[in-house]
């Protein structure tokens, strides 16, 4: 079995934007609480990971292909739902709410996925307004 580690280092991406944090608000974005992700065949992808990014502050998430990654990130903005452990996202528990809930606080978060889903025959502008339109309240 393939066995991979994923390294969640705040120290040095820390030192690199800490006088940027200290003028910021000390506000934590983001605070994960023993994060756990486990696959359908018990496959412990994330286990008890924690970690608290503040305004201005860097974090680096360093690992192998396959080591939880971006499952991490998904986790985070509950793209897909976490074993178990907590994600505050500006302040508020965002784990265990309705999804519904959730897509607000998401909403002010930046996210590019590696996949990103574009319509092959659709300008770019098309597919950037497509995803806005998708976005949109109310009638069409």
């Amino acid at each position: 079995m393939h066995e991979s580690t994923l390294t969640v280092d705040s120290t040095d991406c820390a030192l690199w934007s800490e006088e940027r944090a200290r003028a910021a608000d000390t506000t934590v974005h983001l605070r994960v609480d023993g994060l756990c992700k486990s696959w359908d065949k018990g496959e412990l992808v994330l286990d008890e990971i924690s970690f608290s990014i503040q305004r201005g502050q860097t974090l680096a998430l360093i690992g192998h292909n396959g080591s939880g990654k971006s499952t991490l990130l998904r986790c985070c903005l509950r793209l897909i739902e976490p074993s178990s452990g907590s994600v505050y996202l500006i302040d508020r528990e965002i784990t265990g709410v309705p999804r519904r809930r959730v897509r607000d606080v998401c909403a002010r978060v930046g996210f590019i996925f590696q996949r990103h889903n574009l319509v092959p025959r659709l300008s770019v502008l098309s597919n950037v307004l497509h995803g806005a339109q998708a976005r949109k309240q109310g009638p069409r």
